[in-house]
C-alpha cells in the first residue's frame, strides 16, 4: 500500500518569466521561498519543454503537493513561537515590544 498526495488546485509555480495561454506569469517570491529559504526539493513540471514550471517533489521525485510549503512554513514559524488562532477574527493589528528585548512583534487581536 502506498501514501497518495492529492492536490486539487495551483500546484506549480513559474520559477522565471514566461506566457502561457496568453498568460503573463512570473512567481519570483513564490520561487525564493520554496527553493532558498525552505531549501525544498523541486522538479520541472512538464519536462522536456520550454515551460519553466515548478513543482514540489518528495525525497523520491514524487509530487509533494503545494501544500508541502505551507505546512513546512507553518512549523518553521511555530518552532520560532509564532501562534497562530484559526477561527478568530483579527479586529486590531499593532506592533508590541517585549520589555528589555529588542524583538518587535506584530499584534493580532
Amino acid at each position: 500500500q502506498k501514501d497518495v498526495t492529492v492536490d486539487l488546485g495551483a500546484y506549480r509555480y513559474p520559477r522565471s518569466p514566461m506566457n502561457q495561454h496568453g498568460w503573463h506569469l512570473y512567481a519570483p517570491l513564490t520561487a525564493a521561498l520554496i527553493e532558498t529559504a525552505l531549501g525544498l526539493p523541486t522538479a520541472p513540471y512538464k519536462p522536456g519543454t520550454n515551460s519553466t514550471m515548478r513543482k514540489i517533489v518528495d525525497e523520491h521525485g514524487q509530487n509533494a503537493g503545494y501544500a508541502t510549503f505551507v505546512e513546512r512554513m507553518a512549523n518553521e514559524s511555530r518552532a520560532m513561537g509564532v501562534e497562530f488562532f484559526f477561527g478568530t477574527q483579527a479586529t486590531k493589528l499593532g506592533a508590541i515590544q517585549s520589555e528589555g528585548s529588542s524583538t518587535r512583534s506584530t499584534l493580532l487581536q
